[in-house]
């Protein structure tokens, strides 16, 4: 996925730290010609 050279993440700490801070994903698609969005958790497991 192309990322903008703005919006470019590359220290681990400061990534893991936004998704504790914001724990989901919004999905936009099409259904039947029509927008849908749906919310998906993300579940950060560190080992």
């Amino acid at each position: 996925m192309y990322i903008p050279t703005a919006f470019k993440m590359k220290d681990i700490s400061e990534m893991i730290e936004v998704i504790q801070e914001n724990s989901f994903a919004t999905l936009f698609s099409t259904h039947e010609g029509l927008p849908f969005v749906k919310y998906l958790p993300f579940v950060l497991i560190r080992q």
